[in-house]
């Protein structure tokens, strides 16, 4: 077997070196396919602030790439002949050093990236990653520290804007920032410039962004499927805060001046079907004011007029929006969902109205009754009471309540309530929750009956007839000792519920 001899190694050893520092083994050059050339070898010196640089690659193979493993270097090949170097600014009193190689069919190249050191270089985390150059700060404003990275303590921090308050702590490598709120509707920018003693330009500069007052708001508008605690989240992600909580009603505080309470009506079951949003003026709801909130609706998909004032969802048909500018000192917005009734439903013949021929005495109450067969069961100064046949309806009874006429001294019939066993004739069950059937609110609206509202606090649909001189309240309701609920139709003359007061101590 041959062996080299020790001068033939001796003759070796500068070849030997050179592979070493070209990063290259006898085995990778001997198994190059390819030509690869980089208009830059060996060290690349770069500045020490943010940095790109272009270096050429020229090769016969079909295809190169390239890659480091320094986090604060990026290799990208711009296209067929171009690698496209990039540096983030070095922070450090020190040069630090890094790699890029480059490949083509099995043939490499590496380069070493020297970066020099960073004494006029300022880096600020103002977000979430380092070099962050925004800062985003709600309506209410707040208070910050923002990191600093620089080779030197020799640098300060400043704003132009008067709602921004900047002390700069060099030492400590931070700076502390005081957002002033916004009391204006329109979102504001600033910035901060953080900068290198005696210079007046480059440095740091961060960009303070703040969003204006919310003003208008919608609820949480998945009635659908809502429970408590996705209202609870919605609210909450939007900076609202719980004021009341009860077995029906969900209050939130919100963010907004113009609309600083949203009331939700969620049942046991969990039937979610009004949302009350209230205004915090009655002057939001009307004139100029009012047509900007119509035009917000409308974006947000109420585009079908009602009526004067309710608005129809374009997408979810059962959703409605009802401006309410004067009701009971209380100016809202309210948000209705009617779910969708399953089947159709059987109704009165004609609506059961009873005896409506109001401020007539008590004598002639009675003489009604014993004409229609009704049995009398109590009876007291303000309140008589009778049982009726149950007919085809179920009916379960009659109440009829008096009030005092101040002059004679006569009871006078105030108004009257009716009671029917057969709660299909006028609701159905949703998620536990009775709403009336299309096909009562149909029929009420052939007889002269137009709804006007739902008291939320009672349970009652409210209707009513200006024809007849008429008001119907309808609810379904459970009362104690019954086994299930029953439904009652209150009739009174006007156009509004009266509440009965009653004389006894």
């Amino acid at each position: 077997m041959n062996r080299c001899k020790p001068k033939k190694l001796l003759g070796l050893l500068p070849i030997l070196l050179l592979l070493l520092q070209t990063g290259c083994t006898i085995g990778d050059e001997l198994s190059e396919t390819a030509n690869l050339t980089l208009s830059e070898v060996g060290i690349v010196s770069l500045d020490p602030g943010k940095v790109s640089r272009e270096i050429g690659v020229t090769t016969d193979a079909p295809d190169w790439s390239c890659y480091t493993a320094n986090s604060w270097i990026s290799a990208t090949k711009k296209d067929d002949h171009t690698l496209l170097l990039s540096a983030e600014a070095n922070p450090s009193s020190s040069a630090r050093l890094g790699s890029v190689v480059v490949t083509a069919s099995g043939v490499r190249r590496q380069l070493t990236i020297m970066q020099g050191k960073g004494t006029e270089v300022i880096i600020a985390h103002a977000g979430s990653s380092a070099g962050s150059s925004e800062l985003k700060i709600t309506q209410w404003g707040e208070t910050r520290s923002i990191d600093v990275e620089s080779g030197t303590d020799l640098w300060t921090a400043k704003s132009d804007d008067e709602w921004i308050t900047v002390t700069p702590y060099p030492v400590a490598k931070r700076i502390d920032v005081r957002v002033a709120p916004n009391r204006n509707r329109e979102p504001r920018e600033g910035k901060i410039m953080i900068t290198l003693q005696g210079e007046s330009s480059g440095g740091a500069e961060i960009r303070v962004t703040q969003s204006g007052v919310d003003w208008f708001i919608l609820p949480y508008m998945n009635f659908e499927t809502a429970t408590r605690p996705d209202i609870q989240l919605f609210e909450k992600e939007r900076g609202g805060a719980i004021e009341d909580e009860s077995e029906r009603f969900f209050t939130f505080s919100t963010t907004s001046s113009a609309f600083p309470r949203v009331v939700y009506t969620i049942y046991a079951g969990g039937a979610y079907l009004y949302a009350q949003v209230d205004a915090s003026s009655t002057r939001l709801l009307l004139g100029e004011a009012r047509l900007e909130l119509i035009s917000f609706l409308k974006e947000n998909g109420f585009t079908e007029q009602v009526d004067e004032n309710t608005f129809r969802h374009k997408d979810q048909r059962n959703l409605t929006v009802e401006i309410k500018p004067f009701f009971k000192n209380t100016p809202h917005l309210l948000f209705s969902y009617k779910p969708e009734q399953p089947v159709a439903m059987p109704t009165f013949e004609t609506l059961p109205l009873g005896l409506t021929d109001f401020g007539i005495t008590k004598e002639k109450v009675k003489e009604y009754e014993d004409s229609v067969g009704g049995e009398e069961t109590y009876n007291y100064e303000d309140e008589y009471e009778f049982v009726t046949p149950p007919g085809k309806y179920q009916a379960d009874g009659r109440l009829y309540l008096f009030h005092q006429d101040k002059k004679s001294g006569i009871y006078l019939l105030e108004k009257t309530r009716q009671y029917f066993l057969d709660t299909d004739r006028a609701f159905w069950s949703y998620k536990g929750y009775f709403t009336p059937t299309n096909e009562f609110m149909e029929l009420c609206e052939k007889e002269g009956f137009h709804f006007e509202e739902y008291n939320i606090l009672e349970h009652v649909y409210v209707f009513v007839s200006k024809e007849k001189g008429l008001t119907m309240g309808a609810q379904c309701k459970k009362f104690f000792g019954d086994p299930k609920p029953i439904i009652v139709l209150q009739i009174n003359p006007g156009t509004k519920m009266i509440a009965h007061k009653t004389n006894r101590k």
